[in-house]
């Protein structure tokens, strides 16, 4: 493939993994790597996701407010969530191609199957701290793998009855630690490098924009259409890399 149609295709993957995300509120990095792994290697695709999702989890942090409260009560999360990370960075250069790109499918369809239906967990109070440990955790192994790191941490958040604008605070403050961590993790293992973080910086303007613009349309676009047209998507991509692994 030609250098200036890979960088077109990758600037449009990034408008609309930023659009779907703007609209529903989720499934950046699930689109984008999803995408990205059809055109480039799955590690390329992994380091390439680090700054859009740093700057934008960052972006959600900053609107949150309440950064210090929010690291003190999660600490434990953001400590687990960045040990998963690490320890998942270093399972992607360790396997062999077709076992990532299994693992990637597995979790690509599992992953967009949680964030849809977002299962409803009652979880008591004396339960809470450990399970917001091993939600971290659970998220980090998966964030190394996939870039993708949220869906455990908002069903613990969901299961606690957390208000919405905490809730968003929350995941504003946990991701953006997990995304510094995915950042030094990808670096120490040399999936980040000198030669392709400037392409995932360039990465951050188009992901910035169709964020914006999903925020815009978020109100003009039947969400519940759209959002059962991103999960169907994602399961077709999702058993792409099952079938590309397999054969």
């Amino acid at each position: 493939m030609e250098l200036w149609l890979e960088l077109t295709l990758i600037a449009l993957i990034y408008v609309l993994s930023g659009l779907v995300k703007g609209v529903i509120g989720f499934a950046l990095p699930l689109v984008s790597i999803s995408l990205l792994s059809i055109i480039v290697p799955v590690e390329k695709a992994l380091a390439l996701n680090t700054f859009p999702l740093l700057v934008t989890n960052a972006w959600l942090a900053i609107q949150g407010g309440e950064v210090l409260t929010l690291l003190r009560r999660y600490r434990l999360m953001i400590v687990l969530l960045a040990t998963g990370i690490f320890i998942s960075a270093n399972i992607v250069v360790n396997i062999d191609k077709r076992t990532l790109l299994l693992v990637l499918g597995i979790i690509v369809i599992t992953l967009a199957l949680l964030e849809h239906f977002r299962p409803q967990v009652k979880l008591p109070d004396h339960h809470a701290d450990w399970a917001g440990g091993l939600a971290g955790l659970c998220g980090g192994l998966v964030g190394g793998l996939a870039s993708a790191m949220a869906a455990p941490m908002a069903i613990y958040l969901a299961a606690r009855k957390v208000p919405k604008d905490e809730f968003v605070a929350t995941m504003g403050v946990v991701l953006t630690c997990g995304s510094l961590a995915l950042l030094a993790a990808f670096s120490s293992v040399k999936i980040l490098t000198v030669e392709n973080a400037p392409l995932s910086l360039a990465s951050v303007l188009p992901a910035v924009a169709g964020l914006m613009l999903g925020g815009r349309l978020r109100g003009a676009i039947n969400q519940g259409m759209f959002q059962k047209l991103v999960l169907l998507g994602l399961i077709l991509v999702g058993v792409n890399f099952i079938r590309r692994a397999l054969l």
